[in-house]
This record gives structure tokens, C-alpha cells and sequence, in this order.
């Protein structure tokens, strides 16, 4: 007998009263693959939902780190700042000290200055008799028939000139040319001796002298190689040596 729409609709009628008839149905004619398909999507939907959860709060952690990364960032660049604010400070402060040192080092050749000059007998006084303290400009006349005039020139910048005769040699007359500074370097030795050549070239018989509060090693190589006589705190020595440099006085 065959199988009519009447007989169609009354399958259907029949199985919209039996729910149960729908899922036999179903399980009979479609395959196990298409019966699990919904749980299928239903576990792929969750794991979707669940990817995404995953992906949001990475995301958020991703924002985080980043904000911190920032936050780090922007306190190196205000910790550099500060820094090289720092380091330009110190650079002005040790120019300024630096500045203050030599201004104290000035201060301290220039009192020393006038310590040798207003008590030149005190400190040469054991080798010289008749001591006193001499103008460049008494020698003028006779310099400058011996020197040039630039060599002239650079005798102006002596510190001081002292004038005596030595007591173990009488009637023998000296200049000492003197370079006074805190701190007795290689330079004031150098300045000394050059200094009392172009006296002696001039027609004086001279001796150079550095005088000082102390005495660097680079000094006191140089006076040794130059004869020159040292006078540190007020005590002068080497006199021999600069003597026998010279030769017979």
C-alpha cells in the first residue's frame, strides 16, 4: 500500500504528540556524526567562550605590563634628568672650586710674597750680609745694553729680587731671583733659573730661588738638575748646589 500525504500528515501529527518518537526518529535517520553535532558546537561555542576569557585577560595583562613598562619608562627619563641636572651642578660646583682654589692659591703666593719681601734678611740673612730687597728698575740701564727687550720683558714678572753679599765670600755681590708660590712646582723652578740666566747674562752674578709653603717631586728633580735654591716654610737649602753650579764665585 503506498505511503500518501494524508498518511504524511498524520506521521506528523503523530510525532508532534510524541516527543520521544522525534528523537527515535531522528537517531534513526540521520547518522551518529549529525546527532553529535550540536554538543559539537555547543563545546566549540564554550571553548570559544573560554579562548576568548583567556585572550581578555591576557590582553588586560598585556595592558598592564604595558602601563607599567610606560610608568618605568617615564620615571628613567625624569631619574636621566635628574641626573644630568646632578652632573651639571657638580661641573659648576668644582669649576667654582676649582676657581676658589686658585684664588686661594693666589692669595696665599701673594702673602708669601710679602712675607720674603718685608723679612728678606731673616730668611737670607745666614749666607748674606747687607740684605735688601731690590727694583728691577736700579738694573734697568745696565739690562738693557746686555738683553734684548722681550728678554727684558720677561724679568718683569719676577717675583721678587733680593740683593746681598755672600758673608763667606766678602765683597762678592748676588742677586737672587726669586719665584714664590704655595705650592713649589716644575714650572717655578723652570722660571727661576731662566729668570736669574738673563740676570747673569745682564752682568749680575745671580742664583735662582723658589720659595714656598711645600715642594712637588717634579720640583725638586728640577732643582737638582738646575742648581736651584729651595726655601720651604721659610728654611733654604741647596745653596752648595746652586753655588757649585755656577762654578768658582
Amino acid at each position: 500500500m503506498a505511503f500518501t500525504v494524508r498518511d504524511y500528515q498524520d506521521l506528523l501529527h503523530l510525532l508532534e504528540q510524541h516527543p520521544n518518537w522525534q528523537r527515535q526518529l531522528r537517531e534513526l535517520l540521520l547518522p551518529d556524526e549529525l546527532l553529535e553535532l550540536p554538543k559539537i558546537v555547543r563545546e566549540l561555542a564554550e571553548a570559544q567562550r573560554r579562548t576568548e576569557d583567556r585572550l581578555a585577560q591576557l590582553t588586560a595583562r598585556v595592558d598592564e605590563l604595558t602601563a607599567r613598562m610606560d610608568a618605568l619608562a617615564e620615571a628613567q627619563r625624569r631619574t636621566e634628568e635628574r641626573l644630568d641636572a646632578l652632573a651639571e651642578a657638580q661641573k659648576h660646583t668644582e669649576m667654582r672650586l676649582q676657581k676658589l682654589t686658585d684664588t686661594v692659591a693666589d692669595m696665599r703666593g701673594s702673602l708669601l710674597e710679602i712675607k720674603y719681601r718685608e723679612k728678606a734678611y731673616a730668611y737670607f740673612g745666614y749666607h748674606l750680609k747687607r740684605v735688601r730687597v731690590v727694583s728691577l728698575q736700579e738694573l734697568e740701564d745696565q739690562l738693557l745694553t746686555q738683553l734684548s727687550p722681550d728678554e727684558f720683558r720677561e724679568l718683569l714678572s719676577l717675583d721678587l729680587l733680593v740683593e746681598g753679599e755672600f758673608r763667606q765670600f766678602p765683597q762678592r755681590h748676588v742677586l737672587l731671583a726669586l719665584e714664590v708660590s704655595a705650592v713649589i712646582d716644575r714650572n717655578d723652578v723652570l722660571r727661576a733659573a731662566r729668570r736669574a740666566t738673563l740676570l747673569r747674562r745682564g752682568g749680575f752674578f745671580a742664583l735662582p730661588v723658589v720659595a714656598g709653603e711645600r715642594v712637588t717631586e717634579g720640583a725638586l728633580e728640577q732643582v737638582h738638575s738646575d742648581g736651584v735654591i729651595v726655601c720651604e716654610n721659610g728654611i733654604c737649602a741647596f745653596w752648595e748646589e746652586a753655588l757649585a753650579k755656577l762654578g768658582p764665585v
